[in-house]
């Protein structure tokens, strides 16, 4: 696929595998303008990409409700999807690419539906307080992507029992549970619909970028296509295996999330895997590689996307070294 002309990507498909199926050829697709893709699924839990999925969800209940678990590429926190929520996912090459302008684009199209958001914490949308969305982000060296959740009209009470966030996650937010810190936006304004929001960021989109296209996914990708993702990010070991093995466990608190460090510093053994809602993916997977390599704390500000990633990287590097 080819993507020279701004374009708004639909779904008709309620499969969460499916969808973030699409995510991923289109972050790995030849793009030279900015696509927004809006999709919905149907029951399922969103992890993040280095989220421990025993510490992070109810899966006995999650199994019971037939709720599906899904992991996606970029990094933060977990999430409860269904039809009241509305995904979008910003994916443009990275000349083209801008978090501040993409979440401006989401703020003013809810502006215009008398809904007045705000920015919050590191990657939050929040109207009166009680946060709407939640973002992530993930880049190639082609592409970079921006997705994030709307809660519209869902079912808070099915999302507080299927997610299962560390206390200390919930702690320094100062609620007592998540249901106690989210809102739909149809609570905020009678009259919205997950339609009613899907049309008006379309409309501030097209408002924005010329040389402009609607389409369906079937139109840009082939099934063989998307089901080969599906295959991949829908196996036990993609989902699991990372957590299988059971080892010493530390823990720090940083300002751009909390860390679970499992580990074993056995020479014929050496292992080390984080689980963590931080958003910044590459991170953590350059931090475990190094760790394995016997090369903790190598890598240069060069090697990084920003100098807050780099940041993060030194203060996690010197706790690991420090602990471990």
């Amino acid at each position: 696929m080819k993507g020279s002309i701004s374009t708004v990507i639909i779904s008709n498909e309620s499969n969460a595998y499916y969808n973030l199926a699409v995510e991923k050829l289109l972050l790995n697709a030849s793009l030279s303008a900015p696509h927004l893709f809006l999709w919905q699924s149907k029951n399922a839990v969103v992890i993040g990409a280095h989220q421990n999925p025993y510490a992070e969800c109810n899966l006995a209940k999650m199994q019971e409700d037939g709720v599906q678990l899904t992991r996606r590429i970029s990094g933060g926190g977990a999430v409860y999807h269904d039809l009241g929520n509305l995904n979008f996912c910003f994916v443009c090459p990275k000349s083209l690419y801008s978090e501040e302008n993409q979440t401006k684009l989401i703020a003013n199209a809810l502006l215009k539906q008398n809904i007045n958001v705000e920015l919050s914490g590191r990657n939050d949308l929040t109207v009166n307080g009680f946060k709407i969305s939640g973002n992530a982000y993930y880049r190639t060296k082609q592409n970079c992507l921006h997705h994030g959740t709307l809660l519209i009209a869902s079912d808070l009470t099915r999302l507080s029992s299927y997610l299962t966030p560390p206390i200390e996650k919930l702690e320094k937010s100062g609620v007592k549970s998540i249901k106690s810190r989210v809102i739909n936006l149809s609570e905020v304004n009678a009259d919205l619909t997950v339609e009613k929001v899907k049309n008006a960021i379309i409309e501030e989109f097209f408002a924005i970028f010329g040389n402009k296209k609607q389409v369906l996914v079937e139109d840009l990708f082939t099934s063989l296509q998307i089901e080969e993702q599906i295959q991949l990010i829908s196996s036990r070991e993609y989902l699991f295996a990372k957590w299988a093995r059971q080892n010493k466990v530390i823990s720090k608190r940083f300002d751009w999330g909390i860390c679970y460090v499992e580990h074993n510093s056995q020479a014929n053994n050496r292992y080390l895997k984080i689980n963590t809602d931080s958003i910044y993916p590459t991170l953590i997977s350059r931090v475990e590689s190094e760790y394995l390599s016997a090369t903790l704390g190598a890598s240069k500000l060069s090697d990084f996307e920003s100098d807050s990633e780099y940041e993060a990287y030194k203060e996690l590097t010197k706790f690991l070294r420090e602990e471990l």
